[in-house]
């Protein structure tokens, strides 16, 4: 896998990551090891290597196929074994790579029934039900994702910059500016991370700007005025004018 993710870019090879990955594969697949389950997820977890990267391939379709069939397999052995052990949990990241190929392929209905069901695997992990709301953003679902968002504040405990800004997002395009400036100036608030902090800047600043509130603006252009801006500079600067 270092060929695929974790080596820098300059030595990145698909080509080598899939021609290992066959090799392991053919190893893995021997009934001579006689690993009984855990051969199988061996098996498995190449196969989703495989997949990805067929992924970044561009051969999605492929990819979903594999996805498919390895998720099955595990269906079958968690059923078998009654068992919600790792099997459980590493189908559902094979799930949410199925997810992230139907995003790709612009399958909608196939998405939102995957990160459902990613959910429902695994109700403890926030970051899934945070795709949830983003997914339904992009679909302009914008009272559905809050209610999302009501849901997780419910159910979770709720990262403050992700709900807020999320918040912000929705009723910025559902044009309640009030709401999303208050929500964004949450975000900027709550938020400890430097590599955010533009982007939170830059959301609450396009809603002061909606509702004119100069003061503010200015007020914000003087304390920022030393900093300086890498993805959003040319936006920033636009509104300080």
């Amino acid at each position: 896998m270092n060929y695929l993710r974790t080596n820098p870019n300059k030595l990145k090879d698909l080509k080598k990551a899939k021609l290992i990955l066959n090799e392991a594969h053919n190893i893995a697949t021997t009934e001579l090891l006689c690993l009984g389950d855990q051969q199988k997820f061996i098996e498995i977890f190449n196969r989703n290597g495989y997949a990805l990267a067929l992924f970044q391939e561009g051969k999605t379709t492929e990819c979903i196929n594999i996805l498919n069939e390895k998720i099955a397999m595990l269906s079958e052995i968690i059923n078998e074994k009654n068992t919600n052990s790792h099997f459980k949990l590493h189908k559902t990241v094979l799930m949410y790579n199925l997810y992230q190929c139907y995003l790709k392929e612009d399958m909608i209905d196939s998405a939102e029934k995957t990160i459902k069901m990613v959910i429902d695997s695994d109700e403890n992990d926030i970051e899934y039900k945070y795709d949830l709301v983003r997914f339904l953003i992009e679909e302009n679902r914008f009272e559905e994702a809050l209610e999302e968002l009501d849901n997780i504040k419910n159910t979770n405990n709720p990262d403050c910059y992700s709900q807020n800004s999320y918040l912000g997002y929705c009723y910025y395009l559902l044009e309640d500016y009030n709401n999303s400036k208050m929500f964004f100036k949450k975000a900027l608030d709550y938020n400890y991370e430097d590599s955010k902090e533009e982007e939170a800047l830059y959301n609450y600043l396009l809603t002061l700007e909606q509702v004119l509130e100069v003061d503010t603006i200015q007020k914000l252009k003087a304390k920022y005025s030393n900093k300086k801006f890498v993805f959003f500079n040319k936006e920033i600067e636009e509104i300080f004018k």
